[in-house]
């Protein structure tokens, strides 16, 4: 368990602007995110609805709705989720629509990237410098911050 607190005194500073309460990740609901728009866009070419295309991507939107919810109840405690919901529905909303496939793909991403952090603070070499200097950088993206420090 030592690694967990060399790693949040190293994180303390970075991520105190990201904090929400732990356990208090909130999502919008599927219908509020209004998934049948973005299908019905992608599968409309001038005028006439691909059906069959129309419901594999409601499938595909249901199926990233449902894995999300998996996703954020895994990490309700880590005092970042709140934020990190925010950023990705942020990235994947465009006026009133979101993909909640990408949603959950790029929090898949960024939770990914908090366990790498995890694991990297455990090992020897740990640059703590370094790691603050790419957690300012990218924030919450933890899969960028990754990136920044392994290069």
């Amino acid at each position: 368990m030592a690694y967990l607190d060399r790693f949040a005194l190293a994180a303390m500073s970075t991520l105190a602007m990201f904090a929400t309460s732990a356990g208090a990740a909130t999502l919008p609901t599927f219908e509020s995110g209004q998934p049948e728009q973005h299908c019905k866009s992608e599968w409309t070419k001038r005028g006439v609805l691909d059906e069959s295309m129309y419901n594999f991507c409601m499938g595909m939107e249901r199926d990233g709705y449902d894995e999300l919810i998996l996703l954020v109840d895994r990490y309700s405690d880590e005092p970042w989720i709140q934020s990190a919901v925010d950023y990705t529905l942020g990235e994947w909303t465009k006026r009133g629509v979101t993909q909640f496939s990408m949603v959950k793909f790029q929090l898949e991403q960024i939770t990914e990237g908090f366990e790498d952090i995890v694991y990297l603070s455990e090992q020897p070499g740990w640059d703590k410098r370094k790691y603050e200097r790419c957690s300012r950088d990218w924030g919450i993206q933890f899969n960028m911050v990754v990136f920044c420090y392994e290069n």
